[in-house]
């Protein structure tokens, strides 16, 4: 069923499986699906609304999607404790409202871009993990 005017999605520890359903509604602002079992890829998240994406500790394959940088009031995206994989998007440097971004305990290979680095001196972005030290990735920060 669509849900078109939802504001909140709070489905946290629950041992949800499967892959993320489209969120089709233009007032969402939080989605909180960490936690939980749910697999495949990241799908588009409707609305320019959110501010906050929590999907950590899920079992997400494929790559960050550039559509995240859409989300121009997101300030928390947190995708940490998956199995992404590809490069961080430069596009996610667009994200000047970011506070809080954690990336570490992926696949991901190649370098934090710039555009994600330099949030943390132009703007407020305070919090920015990454799996950079550890001999198993390929992330260099």
């Amino acid at each position: 069923a669509a849900m078109k005017s939802t504001v909140v999605v709070q489905l946290y520890e629950n041992d949800l499986s499967g892959p993320i359903p489209q969120f089709s509604s233009q007032s969402l602002e939080l989605l909180h699906l960490d936690e939980n079992a749910l697999t495949q890829s990241i799908p588009n998240i409707g609305g320019s609304t959110v501010t906050e994406i929590r999907l950590e500790q899920n079992k997400l394959s494929g790559s960050i999607p550039v559509e995240l940088s859409q989300h121009t009031n997101l300030g928390l995206l947190w995708l940490h404790a998956n199995d992404l994989t590809g490069e961080v998007p430069d596009e996610l440097g667009q994200l000047t409202s970011l506070v809080s971004l954690r990336l570490e305990g992926n696949k991901l290979i190649g370098e934090v871009p710039d555009a994600v680095c330099d949030l943390r001196q132009v703007h407020q972005l305070s919090t920015l993990r990454a799996t950079c030290a550890s001999s198993n990735s390929g992330l260099i920060c």
